[in-house]
């Protein structure tokens, strides 16, 4: 493995379904789940030549699985490398499945253009080619699962939600430094409570040929990304310079320009739309309460059109989206049912 590289295995693991060891029959209704989502990682011990395998495994009682927990996780990942383990990282290289809402779509895609100006480093993510592998990762979901209900049945732990078992694992499974004595297997821990959505960074156009990627590096330029039909190691993909020799099985890297579906003034552009939508509202109540009846249909629904002024939603095609990430409207104007 070059210098100043990590190598990263991750994959959501089925969720933990908390148990108890008496429970009532009825408990089986209320079992709350757990999102397990291993990161196994490796690179260069500092004191020898050996490579240090560390599975930094994330808990959390956020269960969507979605692009946003596997940002949030991957932030966390960085983190940790970085700043407790004083890495000085040049190249991060993922693997994983190639979940659309997870890893391959145009959410996850905007991601993989922003580590080098977030952490100064550039991400190269390549996905299985059955679409669905196992790994590593696999194995340390397992390791986690099977403790944990062991602890369960043996009356050792009292485990209900996703805190406590992160507390349980916390205590029985973590490997660090021991006596100032190096390991080259290492298991950390950490805990998510709440996962941040709707970032608008992370809403671009769809990439044309998304499902077809099977590598997908962080351009040069701002917002890009660079692509692969196939993944590739040889020595120019490394080093990023001079020829490549697997030409004839691999293309060259393509570059991609990621372009935002999602204006800057999304705030302001929220606010005018609710505020248009509720004085329409009122105005038809009291035109309603006024004449006794609706003109309109008989399912008591108006159309209401909503001019949007700002600048910014004009300019930019993709539509218009909320707060949350969800869309308003398209183009300049909404037909919305009030």
């Amino acid at each position: 493995m070059p210098n100043k590289w990590v190598l990263a295995v991750l994959d959501f693991a089925e969720n933990y379904v908390c148990f108890y060891q008496n429970e009532a029959q009825g408990a089986y209704w209320t079992h709350n789940q757990v999102t397990i989502h291993p990161v196994v990682t490796s690179y260069k011990c500092g004191e020898c030549p050996a490579t240090v395998t560390e599975c930094i495994i994330i808990i959390s009682p956020d269960n969507k699985h979605d692009h946003d927990e596997v940002h949030a996780y991957m932030d966390l990942v960085s983190i940790h490398l970085q700043q407790k383990r004083a890495l000085q990282v040049d190249t991060t290289v993922r693997f994983s499945d190639g979940c659309a809402c997870q890893y391959k779509s145009r959410g996850p895609l905007a991601e993989i253009a922003m580590p080098k100006k977030d952490y100064g480093f550039t991400t190269c993510h390549n996905y299985y080619g059955t679409r669905h592998g196992k790994g590593p990762s696999d194995c340390e979901a397992a390791v986690v699962k099977s403790k944990a209900s062991t602890a369960i049945k043996c009356g050792v732990a009292v485990i209900s939600d996703a805190r406590s078992l992160y507390n349980y694992c916390t205590e029985a499974l973590t490997k660090d430094l021991q006596n100032d004595k190096f390991l080259h297997f290492r298991r950390s821990f950490y805990f998510v409570e709440d996962v941040p959505r709707g970032r608008p960074r992370s809403h671009i156009k769809t990439v044309a040929g998304t499902r077809s990627f099977d590598s997908v590096l962080t351009g040069e330029k701002e917002n890009s990304i660079k692509v692969l039909e196939l993944s590739c190691f040889c020595v120019a993909c490394i080093t990023r310079h001079g020829k490549r020799t697997n030409t004839s099985y691999v293309r060259d890297w393509k570059e991609v320009i990621l372009h935002r579906s999602v204006p800057l003034e999304v705030d302001k552009v929220s606010d005018q739309i609710n505020e248009q939508l509720m004085n329409t509202y009122e105005n038809g109540k009291a035109h309603e309460d006024e004449d006794g009846a609706s003109d309109d249909d008989d399912d008591g629904c108006c159309t209401v059109e909503i001019n949007v002024t700002s600048e910014a939603a004009k300019s930019d095609s993709g539509g218009i989206y909320d707060k949350n990430g969800d869309k308003l409207m398209i183009a300049e104007v909404m037909k919305a049912q009030v």
